[in-house]
């Protein structure tokens, strides 16, 4: 890794930094002004740039993107131009969540505040729920990422580890060993296990032993404490102080289960927090080791023939492209999953690359630049064989667009990585062609489906971009499905697009289900409910 520490943020025009709050061994963070909004803001920078540093920069950010918590920090932008890479997010002026609920003097040693204990764990998990609801595992809960503001609510930050539950490719494919050992569960340090959302429970409960005791349950080098947790039970809180309560004992000791399977759910975490004596809120959580449930696909049948017709299309060799649009909510994105789910199903081999837009993203190719995030991990997935074969001349270039690919071994070691090219529109034009070339050879080894989403927020770079790398004669047999919500204007560059390619384009325009239709959608969320009530909701 090259490293590259940069001064002090000069900030941007937008942006005036104020001071700096803190740094890690990636990222600086400042406090900032944000003059468009007129707020102060958290700046977060990273001093070493490559390519696999830039790739969890933009993945931490990508992470919370959807999701809105107040136990969670709030994002606001991502910016990456030139050599300029920052995100900015919601100021939290706190301390950490161990230092508030805890005090420490000579004559009474260790204390903790059970009251402030109780309320700011049953938050801290309420977090966890929130983000294990989006499909993502934190992998890094600890004190110093879990603030708490002077009104005593509780914030979780730091999203440089987060993974989505459902990824097929493990963590450790992807970033090796990822945590921090002491709070780390058994099943992280494995390079065989899979991390689940039950690695997040572990964490929480290291988080309560520490504060019920003021000591960690394993002590020693890294190394020495993962080993410790692949064959030893903590000791109990209470061997260390015997002021614990028997339930918190019982809880932190069932989250520190070396069995993933066998540590509480969410749901009796939050039962179990709340103080005897007090009434148990409601709380429909699911059980830590399910995956949240995905909403139910009903009808828009039609439309999924019409996908598939369309994907039928590259299977003979050819190019397909389909465009999903319809108002906010109304199932575009069900609708492309679905049609993704029943192709996988009939075809294991087909390769899906997803990207999207992001309304507070300023990246350059907007669309495209997830895309090629996504890209780069299949292609650092695949046996060098293949992995060379598809390997376009002019590589060099591509990366030069999308620095994320250097990745990829093939593409870090492709010749002319030092060679001068002083026009920037030549460099463009050029990287785009070696980007159709790598579409085409990766056509000729799998069936390629791209997915597009959010393409109401799509930047002309990226229309510009998918307009040559489709462009006749002999483009890529691949199908290019996108979905967007309807456009303001009566012609948008991307009805463009389709029009160029109306010998193979699709628009699918989604109206609301039929009453018949939302009647079952009801019915089968509710089973428990009478016929009656289903039709009055």
């Amino acid at each position: 890794m090259n490293e590259r520490n940069f001064p002090l943020f000069p900030g941007t025009e937008r942006y005036r930094v104020i001071e700096q709050l803190g740094s890690g061994g990636m990222g600086v963070v400042y406090e900032a002004e944000d003059r468009e909004r007129g707020i102060p803001v958290a700046l977060k920078t990273y001093k070493y740039i490559d390519a696999n540093s830039l790739y969890r920069f933009k993945m931490e950010f990508r992470s919370l993107a959807d999701l809105s918590h107040p136990n969670l920090v709030t994002l606001y932008d991502l910016v990456i131009e030139d050599e300029v890479c920052f995100y900015t997010m919601e100021l939290v002026r706190g301390e950490d969540l161990v230092s508030y609920c805890t005090s420490m003097s000579r004559e009474k040693g260790h204390r903790f505040d059970e009251r402030r204990l109780r309320e700011s764990l049953t938050q801290l998990a309420q977090g966890i729920r929130a983000l294990h609801e989006g499909g993502k595992v934190h992998r890094d809960i600890k004190p110093s990422n879990v603030l708490v503001t002077p009104e005593g609510r509780v914030v979780v930050l730091d999203f440089g580890l987060v993974i989505t539950a459902s990824n097929e490719l493990t963590m450790t494919e992807e970033m090796g060993v990822a945590g921090t050992a002491p709070y780390m569960a058994p099943e992280q340090a494995l390079s065989e296990s899979e991390t689940t959302w039950a690695a997040d429970l572990y964490s929480l409960g290291v988080v309560l032993y520490v504060t019920l005791t003021g000591e960690l349950p394993f002590e020693g080098s890294s190394l020495e404490i993962l080993q410790s947790k692949q064959h030893l039970d903590p000791p109990p809180p209470r061997a260390t102080n015997p002021a614990v309560p028997d339930d918190l004992n019982q809880l932190c000791l069932e989250l520190m289960n070396r069995n993933p399977h066998s540590r509480p759910s969410l749901a009796e975490v939050i039962k179990r927090l709340i103080r005897p004596g007090e009434p148990a809120s409601p709380s429909g959580l699911t059980s830590v080791m399910e995956e949240p449930e995905r909403g139910r696909f009903i009808g828009r049948e039609t439309e999924l023939r019409a996908l598939v017709a369309q994907f039928e299309q590259t299977v003979q060799g050819g190019l397909a492209l389909s465009m999903i649009r319809g108002e906010s909510g109304i199932g575009k994105s069900a609708l492309a999953r679905a049609f993704i789910e029943q192709i996988r199903a009939d075809h294991p081999d087909v390769v899906v690359l997803r990207g999207r837009c992001y309304e507070r993203e300023n990246v350059p190719y907007k669309a495209i630049d997830g895309l090629i995030d996504n890209l780069s991990r299949y292609w650092r997935s695949l046996d060098l064989e293949i992995a060379t074969y598809i390997l376009p001349q002019g590589a060099d270039l591509l990366a030069r667009l999308f620095p994320v690919l250097l990745r990829v071994h093939e593409v870090a070691r492709a010749p002319g990585k030092n060679r001068t090219i002083e026009d920037p529109r030549d460099l463009r034009n050029r990287g785009i062609l070696a980007l159709r070339e790598l579409f085409k050879r990766l056509s000729t080894v799998h069936r390629v489906v791209i997915f597009l989403d959010d393409l109401q927020w799509v930047d002309q770079g990226t229309v510009t971009l998918l307009r040559e790398v489709l462009r006749k004669p002999d483009p890529p047999s691949i199908h290019l499905l996108m979905a967007s919500r309807h456009p303001s204007e009566r012609s948008t560059p991307l009805d463009e697009l389709l029009d160029a390619h109306s010998d193979v384009a699709e628009l699918l325009e989604l109206a609301p289900l039929t009453e018949m239709q939302a009647k079952r959608l009801v019915g089968e969320l509710t089973a428990s409910l009478q016929e009656e009530l289903v039709s009055r909701v």
